[in-house]
């Protein structure tokens, strides 16, 4: 009678990647160019197997393919392998220092039966590359698929660029470019652009670098950020030359501001009467005052012109009694109405 193995403890898994094994397939007697062996990395739960071509055993190589699957995959609890040198060695053991639950584990000597479902599916890898070569009449079976994986990688750039240049194409045609000296009109976004200030900047061309990407300059100082073609539009006729350009650099709000005279915002003041000391905020931020606590003051007095102004405040901010909030420029406190 002939005798079976016997199975003192067999390896159990609970859930994928608990445990996983890992073993080299020699293909050095059918190398594809200069592929030789085969790293075969399987669950030993669902037998989910990754294959990697190496072209040697080192312990360099196969530790930075099993870094790949690492950070795909995650790392196991156990990775089983059995006691080869290119597994067996100190860039390997340096895995549980990058992983601390991961517990690394090698087979008895000179007994593949210890680890034997990743031995049976190198068995069915092999037998399966070999009806694959003679199903295609070839003898490359590891560079192959990564000749056309390549191949379509290089399709797919030319297209990409093919796309890029149709694209160029259509912005050069509705966006013509802006010639050295031409004016412009830049928008002025709504957060940067004061209450009473125009909705856009007349600027100058100054000059344009390789990426397309222009510098603008203003009455009031050449414009710090550079311009994409798309966020400026050609002016009717030329009001600036680049000579009335300042040399000094400034931000659009900036440029905004002092081309209108109006700011974006505003000053708050928390100031308990008619900010005439050098404490309240608002004197000491251009002599700014403050028209609240006086317009309260004069409320209390109960003066219908009061009434009125306060009633024009609220239709001058839409309806929002916070109009009144912000600090005016200096003017001298009104005694009697």
């Amino acid at each position: 009678m002939k005798k079976k193995g016997l199975v003192v403890a067999p390896i159990l898994s609970n859930h994928m990647n608990s445990r996983c094994q890992i073993d080299l397939i020699d293909m050095q007697t059918e190398p594809d160019r200069d592929y030789r062996f085969i790293l075969n990395y399987q669950d030993h739960l669902t037998k989910f197997t990754i294959l990697k071509p190496l072209k040697t055993k080192t312990a360099e190589e196969v530790a930075y393919n099993v870094m790949d699957i690492f950070c795909i995959f995650g790392a196991p609890f156990i990775l089983q392998s059995d006691n080869g040198r290119e597994f067996s060695n100190k860039i390997i053991e340096a895995f549980k220092d990058l992983w601390p639950g991961l517990k690394l584990v090698h087979g008895k000597p000179r007994h593949s039966q210890s680890q034997g479902s990743v031995e049976r599916s190198n068995q069915d890898v092999r037998d399966m590359l070999v009806a694959w070569m003679l199903d295609n009449k070839t003898k490359q079976c590891l560079c192959s698929r990564r000749d056309a994986i390549l191949e379509q990688r290089e399709n797919a750039k030319v297209g990409l660029m093919k796309q890029a240049e149709k694209m160029l194409a259509l912005s050069r045609e509705k966006l013509p470019p802006a010639e050295i000296g031409q004016n412009v009109v830049v928008k002025v976004p709504d957060v940067d652009r004061g209450r009473l200030a125009p909705r856009s900047v007349v600027a100058v061309v100054l000059s344009v670098n390789e990426s397309s990407l222009y510098k603008l300059g203003t009455k009031e100082g050449v414009l710090e950020r550079l311009y994409s073609r798309n966020e400026f539009t050609f002016a009717d006729s030329n009001f600036i030359n680049s000579s009335d350009v300042p040399s000094s650099s400034l931000n659009l709000r900036k440029a905004s501001a002092l081309s209108s005279g109006s700011k974006q915002g505003f000053v708050m003041c928390h100031c308990k009467r008619y900010c005439n000391t050098k404490k309240c905020n608002c004197r000491a931020n251009e002599n700014q005052v403050c028209k609240e606590q006086r317009f309260l003051s004069l409320y209390r007095k109960g003066s219908a012109a009061v009434h009125l102004g306060g009633l024009l405040g609220l239709l001058h901010t839409d309806g929002c009694f916070t109009g009144w909030l912000f600090c005016r420029p200096a003017e001298k406190p009104v005694k009697n109405i």
